[in-house]
């Protein structure tokens, strides 16, 4: 028995607009699929949220299996884990990361390693380093306009150089393009999918979406009362990865984050975990530097908000520098909820406050 799988939807636990509840009843629905990964990036929440939408409805949700799975953003590009134990941290090479996907098990796969427009946007593929590294198989097929051309490259290239096994991913954000591209496997179950990949029997097909697709996607977000413009920007600050840099000064219990990025939607998340990952002891503060943070959101207020407890509650200081115009704006706005920040105009002048104790 042939089969379909899309190993590749966002959901809103990233940078999609649904979540995972809305994308599975509309796969039941809609599609004959027998297999989904939520591939979000840098976290595997929307695919455990999945799993735990399946335990509760059993009878709705017997032929649909989920795949635990992560888009992971490497200092290389990006790369797609499946049938992963716990997530991957993102920013690793992506020698590394392949390697951590293996460690527990997983699926190492080249997502649109060859993205030939807008690579700055969430689309980084590995490019070159598809031939050098172990991975298990390649998307060539990815439903998303922009890589119109790039799937057809990947094909070439993995046709002429590694032959690895093919998978066909929508690349999904929204409803209406699930599904677009997908990969047909031997078999109904996950296991079935991962042994089909395994023994290279999987196909990869579909087509990129269009016009109608789209439009489907803004009645559906005005049928929802969504404001588009705002979920767009949204959209637009989880798709740029938040990288941090810590540089630590000892000698007065300091800890110094560099933020680069937008501070909202999933990056929101990779701020706290940094600061969770350092607090290895009581009264450590931390001066987190905003100067390359053009755009944040409600979550991204909501996990700045997270860290000043967290830190004051092992007795520390929280301070902010460096903020850009636009930034500050909404702080002040966040300031009449009765939430504050302690902000420095520069990083030197919030480190003297404590060279001076």
């Amino acid at each position: 028995m042939i089969s379909k799988a899309d190993p590749h939807i966002h959901t809103n636990a990233s940078d999609g607009f649904d979540n995972p509840e809305e994308i599975m009843d509309y796969i039941v629905m809609n599609t004959d699929f027998r297999i989904v990964a939520f591939s979000d990036h840098n976290t595997i929440s929307g695919s455990l949220t999945a799993i735990n939408y399946k335990k509760k409805h059993p009878l709705k949700f017997k032929h649909l299996d989920i795949i635990i799975a992560e888009e992971v953003s490497t200092k290389d590009g990006h790369i797609i884990g499946l049938f992963l134990e716990h997530a991957i941290p993102p920013h690793m090479s992506a020698e590394e990361t392949i390697k951590a996907i293996h460690s527990q098990g997983g699926i190492a796969v080249a997502p649109h390693p060859f993205n030939l427009i807008l690579s700055s946007r969430g689309l980084e593929g590995v490019g070159k380093l598809f031939n050098r590294l172990p991975f298990d198989a390649v998307e060539t097929r990815n439903s998303n306009p922009l890589e119109l051309l790039s799937n057809y490259l990947t094909q070439i290239v993995n046709h002429v150089t590694k032959k690895l096994p093919v998978l066909g991913g929508s690349d999904a954000h929204f409803l209406a393009s699930v599904g677009k591209c997908y990969t047909t496997f031997h078999g109904e179950t996950s296991q079935d999918f991962r042994n089909s990949i395994e023994k290279k029997l999987t196909g990869a097909h579909g087509s990129v979406w269009g016009p109608v697709c789209f439009g489907r996607f803004l009645l559906d977000q005005k049928r929802k009362g969504h404001n588009i413009k705002r979920r767009y920007s949204q959209f637009l600050s989880s798709r740029n990865d938040l990288i941090i840099e810590a540089a630590e000064m000892p000698g007065i219990n300091l800890v110094i984050l560099r933020c680069t990025g937008n501070l909202g939607g999933c990056n929101a998340e990779i701020l706290n975990n940094k600061i969770k990952s350092l607090m290895d002891r009581e009264k450590l503060n931390f001066i987190v530097n905003l100067d390359k943070v053009p755009y944040i959101d409600d979550r991204g207020l909501s996990a700045l908000n997270y860290a000043v407890e967290f830190v004051r509650k092992y007795q520390g200081n929280f301070i902010l520098c460096n903020l850009q115009p636009q930034v500050e704006a909404v702080l002040e706005e966040f300031k009449k909820l009765d939430q504050w920040f302690e902000i420095y105009p520069e990083e030197r002048d919030a480190i003297v406050i404590f060279e001076g104790n």
